[in-house]
């Protein structure tokens, strides 16, 4: 026995660590554990009655005790309610079929919020496979308490994460708060209805950050922008505010973000831009919105520096250098019977906006006219109502200076300084190859 002991723990020895597998994106690839953990394997039901959490916790905490895996979940109707991701370099693989619904009894979550699904200071994690997370919003949009409504997907201190091919469903609350540099969203769907309350479908916080080929459908902001290096192109956005950037207050830098072949349909606005009134020490810079469709939008462009008050108040945020170009705009009236317009430039007297650029830019229907308050800049190929932009600029004054970073802001990973284009995607991906044929 002794012996048979001994050779087995010397076969184990000479086999090495169990080897990591990659999951690639079209521009990020993660490094996950060779092992697969089916949340059968540990009671789940998937019969759409029982509660599987436990089990689906269960597997979660096996790929962490394995160093990261595969937690897989076989075709079948999973009820849960909260859990989170236990380990680095792993992966939720949720198959095209299967759905997993959370309860919607409140009295099984925290009171404080919190999210359906966590991920906390990990590194190389996922939700992948083409399910659908359902999170029965309905009851909770009507909570009084909005506190007390969980995300659904919180990431905090997360690098490199990868959703693909996966579904969002009736988010009580936001849907995927993404606290994560390296990120990649791929063919990722969020659908909550047009009058949910708060449910932003994607907020950014960290960078650099890859959204593409998506369908965003939701009650508030379609993307939420507050980190830079930002690309976001080939999606579709329905109901819901549109693709902005903020709400901004102070000391932030927003700088190097694109949106760029992207159709809106039904959505409040399509480019946007919102600071607090008031905000101090903010730079928003070198936005780009290129190749929008519009239908039915109710206002194309919104720049918005009275964000949360009506009043000018002394600020000195700096808008400047943004693009927006090769936009056409059909319809007259949005699904809910508000007016469609080009939309409104409303900066702060204190603070003019600067090197606003409006570039081929067609409203075929409307012809409603712009609103611009202290905005000065340029257009060129704008058919339908003229843009109110001043030429020239308004009187110089001082730029603000950056915030000095905070602690956190100190330990995070230095950020690539663009967002990944197609060219670069096929530089990293040949770079990528080459070093697993070097391993």
């Amino acid at each position: 026995m002794v012996l048979r002991i001994g050779t087995l723990a010397l076969a184990l020895l000479l086999a090495g660590p169990v080897q990591a597998k990659t999951i690639r994106g079209d521009w990020l690839e993660i490094s996950v554990g060779s092992g697969v953990f089916s949340v059968k394997s540990h009671g789940a039901q998937g019969n759409g009655k029982t509660d599987d959490t436990k089990a689906i916790q269960g597997a979660l905490d096996a790929a962490a005790a394995a160093g990261g895996g595969t937690v897989d979940f076989p075709p079948g109707h999973y009820v849960t309610t909260a859990f989170s991701f236990s380990s680095s370099n792993t992966v939720i693989n949720l198959p095209k079929g299967s759905t997993v619904t959370f309860d919607s009894d409140h009295s099984k979550y925290d009171k404080k919020g919190g999210a359906l699904i966590e991920a906390t200071k990990l590194s190389n994690i996922g939700i992948i496979g083409g399910g659908t997370f359902d999170g029965q919003g309905a009851s909770w949009w009507k909570a009084k308490d909005k506190d007390a409504r969980p995300h659904f997907f919180n990431a905090k201190h997360v690098d490199h994460l990868l959703m693909k091919d996966c579904m969002f469903l009736n988010s009580p609350n936001h849907v995927l708060e993404l606290y994560s540099d390296f990120t990649e969203l791929s063919h990722v769907q969020v659908q909550s209805p047009h009058d949910s309350d708060n449910t932003d479908a994607v907020d950014v916080h960290g960078t650099p950050f890859y959204i593409h080929d998506c369908h965003l459908d939701t009650g508030d902001d379609n993307i939420a922008v507050h980190a830079s290096h930002l690309l976001v192109e080939n999606c579709h956005f329905g109901h819901g505010h549109g693709t902005s950037i903020g709400s901004i207050g102070s000391g932030d830098v927003i700088e190097n973000v694109t949106f760029r072949n992207c159709d809106y349909t039904e959505t409040t606005q399509a480019a946007r831009i919102k600071t607090i009134t008031g905000a101090k020490k903010t730079i928003i810079r070198d936005v780009t919105w290129d190749g929008l469709t519009l239908h039915n939008v109710k206002d194309s462009i919104v720049i918005d520096m009275f964000y949360r008050g009506e009043t000018n108040k002394t600020t000195d945020v700096q808008i400047s250098n943004i693009t927006i170009k090769n936009v056409k705009a059909y319809g007259t009236k949005s699904d809910v019977g508000k007016t469609v317009s080009p939309g409104q430039i409303h900066c702060q007297e204190s603070s003019p906006c600067t090197g606003i650029h409006l570039q081929n830019i067609q409203h075929i229907d409307s012809s409603e006219p712009w609103d611009c308050w202290d905005a000065f800049g340029d257009y060129s190929g704008v058919t339908g109502p003229e843009p109110c932009l001043q030429t020239g600029g308004p009187s110089p004054h001082p730029t603000p200076s950056p915030p000095s970073p905070t602690p956190s802001s100190r330990r995070r990973r230095k950020p690539t300084p663009s967002p990944p284009t197609p060219s670069s995607r096929r530089r990293r991906r040949r770079k990528q190859k080459a070093a697993l044929m070097v391993v």
